[in-house]
């Protein structure tokens, strides 16, 4: 025999249940963080794999601005991917550092889409307290390359998701 209290909680989990339907997601508000000028000198061959071609191409520097600004340091490469269909895949890591001194890890994993765009996966890694917030941030990118004999030189606009922020 049921005690009377479970019998009430049966009665309102069920209850509350059947008044439950699916959950209505918002749609997400895209914010613009920052607008990027990445420079990378000549690429490093790795050479063919099983994903396609990858050659790594240090980063020598670049700047920033939106609502973070500041320089991409000297630090990290993006290990690109020329996959076996002809399209460019990203994938890179660098050092963002703000105008007051803050060190944020970047990273962007991305494809090359039909429109020639490249759009990518965006992370960041801060311990800077003033910038913890992009430690939890979702966040997209779209970028265009250009290459010279010296390097690549690319220009980066990186959005995140929903109402996260400074």
């Amino acid at each position: 025999m049921k005690s009377p209290a479970s019998s009430l909680l049966l009665l309102l989990a069920t209850t509350g249940a059947a008044k439950c339907g699916p959950a209505d997601p918002a749609t997400p508000k895209l914010t613009h963080l920052l607008t990027a000028k990445v420079t990378a000198s000549e690429g490093v061959p790795i050479g063919d794999s099983i994903i396609g071609n990858r050659t790594a191409f240090p980063i020598t520097g670049g700047t920033f601005t939106g609502l973070i600004s500041g320089k991409l340091l000297p630090v990290g490469a993006d290990f690109s991917i020329i996959r076996p269909n002809g399209k460019f895949s990203p994938d890179g890591i660098a050092v963002l550092q703000t105008d007051d001194g803050a060190n944020i890890l970047f990273r962007d994993q991305g494809y090359e889409s039909k429109d020639g765009y490249i759009y990518g996966a965006v992370t960041f890694e801060t311990g800077a307290e003033k910038y913890q917030w992009l430690n939890y941030v979702v966040a997209v990118s779209s970028a265009k390359v250009s290459t010279g004999a010296s390097g690549a030189d690319v220009g980066l606009e990186i959005y995140f998701l929903g109402p996260a922020g400074p």
